[in-house]
C-alpha cells in the first residue's frame, strides 16, 4: 500500500492500488510528488486508483494560464 505524502504539507493519502497512463512522466514524482504529462489527443484516464480508507483526493491539479493574445489563452 503506497503512502503518498504531499511535499506541500497537505498530509498523506494511502492508496491500495494505482497505475498511470503511459503519457505520465514519473521522473520527479519521488522527489517532489509532481506528475508531468503530455496528453494524447482525446479523452483518457491519467491515473486509476483504489483506496479503502475515508476518501481524500490523492492529488491536486495546478494549471498555469498564459495570455497568448488579446482573445487567446493557453493552459498548461
Amino acid at each position: 500500500r503506497p503512502d503518498y505524502r504531499s511535499s506541500s504539507g497537505g498530509g498523506s493519502v494511502v492508496l491500495d492500488d494505482c497505475n498511470f497512463h503511459e503519457s505520465v512522466q514519473l521522473d520527479s514524482f519521488d522527489i517532489d510528488r509532481t506528475l508531468h504529462l503530455i496528453p494524447p489527443d482525446g479523452e483518457f484516464p491519467a491515473m486509476n486508483y483504489q483506496m479503502a480508507q475515508e476518501f481524500k483526493p490523492p492529488f491536486r491539479v495546478t494549471a498555469l494560464i498564459e495570455e497568448a493574445g488579446p482573445s487567446r489563452v493557453r493552459y498548461f
